[in-house]
């Protein structure tokens, strides 16, 4: 069995911050994920899902990228080749929210899974709740 390809401990620890900044400012996230594609050769990509992202929007796809820039040297942001700006309803999510429950987790690490169908060499999960579980959710006010 070769060897999978893990991301530096920089880019997740980059990564974390923005999540825990984001949900901070605009809500709760119901995944937040780094995730590498078995035939991806160290291109990752971004899944996140949230009530305040909209997936064809602009805007939220801004968010991210400016959050993530603030963070990540460049030729850390450049490896993440796609973010995927999932509804939270979507069942993929709801089947990893199942799978895995952690908030601002930074040891949740999967190695050879499936997400949407595709193998996953490699999975970084920060954030993967339930509906209603984020511990702030009830009363989120933005800041």
């Amino acid at each position: 069995m070769s060897e999978t390809t893990q991301a530096r401990p920089e880019v997740l620890k980059a990564l974390l911050e923005a999540e825990k900044e984001l949900s901070q400012d605009k809500g709760p996230f119901r995944l937040f994920a780094l995730m590498l594609r078995e035939d991806a050769a160290d291109r990752w990509d971004l899944v996140a899902a949230a009530s305040w992202l909209r997936r064809d929007d602009r805007k939220s796809f801004a968010l991210i990228v400016d959050e993530l820039k603030k963070r990540l040297e460049p030729d850390d942001f450049i490896t993440i080749s796609h973010i995927a700006l999932l509804d939270e309803t979507n069942p993929a999510v709801e089947t990893m929210n199942r799978a895995v429950q952690v908030e601002h987790g930074d040891n949740i690490h999967l190695v050879n899974c499936s997400f949407f169908g595709m193998p996953i060499e490699n999975a970084y999960v920060f954030t993967s709740l339930l509906a209603g579980a984020a511990a702030d959710e009830a009363d989120w006010q933005p800041t």
